[in-house]
């Protein structure tokens, strides 16, 4: 998709690309199924071992799998339609699901199940995420690039929402199982969209080595201290901000005490923050103020985090968690827009995977993070992690003006 000159008055609206609009069909079907598994996975392991680190053990295969993965993810989606990306990354995410079911019918899962079904999804979401991320650019005029990511956004936090829900719902008045053939039939409908994205969704070319390409867009990345910059504050993000995710069924049964239904409502909350988020995103269009409003998402989302394990209140809980997914989400949409827009078109999925591996890497931190929440406490783990995000995000407002003036 050429770029077109930048049109401040104007009120770009990339819901005007059909083939944007068949993309977000396709993330109405798939959104909801990460929410889904995370709710499954998560209500299993803890039913099954009542351990935080078990939990984090699960979430750490993932991320080990992304790390790994990440690069090369980007490499490909570089050099081959983005598309058949997404198709082979969905293949892979039905048979994972089918493979649980197969293993919860004949009562034979055991946790290091999960553990190895969280390194697969690990997989395939390093093979789709930087796809994803870098085909919207394609679809869309670079005006209209906000908007885009906003909207998709937006869809993803609406069908967040419903996806935890209905994990919740079908696990008490079903079976876990059911949660999973459900994920296979969303995700079979968002493989149905992708024919209807148009070919040739590539930036790159094939005529250097997976080695050369990672140099070059390793080589693109730092040579431009604020894609570092982003780079390093996603990593932070995740790093401090999401293992609150992962230990969220123990703090639900422990600290709350609620069932797979309030598990699977509190998990709606975030969609819910996320959700709100999106649309504050949207309808502020081609903002010239992204730098900054990522900074004080970020400040926000440590915040909200420390509320929540101070109050340990039902009701506040559903607040907050609602308030962190939402300026988590919005330090995340503004993060990936600045990337997309900074970087150069032939290196966007590079970069995008780059700063994917070392979110993933950070995610290794979830290990020693579950040892000392079994140790002193889920809540006391989520607070200091918190606060120390804060701290992050702080000091990096102060010393780095480039980012502070990003638009």
């Amino acid at each position: 998709m050429s770029e077109e000159t930048e049109q401040p008055d104007a009120a770009p609206s990339a819901l005007r690309s059909a083939a944007f609009r068949w993309f977000l069909v396709g993330r109405v079907t798939g959104s909801p199924t990460g929410p889904m598994r995370q709710v499954v996975e998560g209500w299993l392991i803890y039913q099954m071992t009542g351990s935080a680190m078990a939990l984090a053990w699960v979430s750490s295969a993932r991320a080990v799998a992304m790390f790994l993965i990440a690069p090369f993810g980007g490499v490909l989606s570089d050099r081959f339609e983005k598309r058949w990306m997404m198709l082979v990354a969905r293949a892979v995410l039905i048979t994972n699901a089918l493979a649980v079911v197969a293993l919860l019918h004949f009562d034979a899962l055991r946790p290091w199940h999960l553990a190895a079904v969280a390194l697969i999804e690990g997989v395939a979401f390093a093979l789709i995420a930087p796809a994803m991320r870098s085909v919207i650019p394609e679809l869309v005029p670079r005006d209209s690039l906000m908007n885009a990511m906003s909207i998709a956004a937006v869809v993803q936090g609406a069908m967040a929402i419903a996806g935890g829900a209905i994990a919740g719902l079908l696990i008490e008045s079903v079976a876990p199982e059911a949660v999973y053939l459900a994920v296979c039939v969303l995700l079979v409908a968002s493989c149905y969209t992708l024919f209807k994205l148009p070919p040739g969704l590539k930036a790159g070319r094939r005529a250097r080595k997976v080695a050369s390409d990672l140099y070059f867009g390793v080589r693109h990345m730092f040579g431009r201290p604020v894609l570092v910059a982003l780079v390093g504050l996603s990593f932070a993000r995740n790093l401090f901000g999401q293992p609150y995710r992962t230990f969220l069924p123990a703090y639900a049964q422990d600290h709350l005490s609620l069932d797979a239904r309030g598990l699977g409502a509190l998990t709606s909350a975030m969609g819910v923050g996320s959700l709100v988020s999106s649309l504050v995103a949207a309808s502020l269009g081609n903002t010239r103020h992204k730098g900054r409003m990522l900074l004080g998402a970020g400040l926000a989302t440590g915040a909200s985090l420390i509320l929540l394990v101070t109050l340990r209140n039902v009701p506040a809980a559903f607040v907050l968690v609602a308030l962190a997914a939402g300026f988590g989400s919005m330090s995340m949409l503004l993060t990936n827009t600045l990337v997309q827009s900074e970087s150069k078109p032939q290196f966007r999925a590079r970069v995008s995977s780059l700063g994917m591996m070392l979110r993933s890497l950070s995610g290794l931190g979830v290990l020693p993070a579950g040892a000392l929440a079994d140790r002193l406490g889920v809540p006391t783990v989520i607070g200091v992690m918190a606060a120390m995000l804060v701290v992050t995000y702080a000091a990096v407002g102060v010393r780095r003006r480039d980012l502070r003036r990003l638009r």
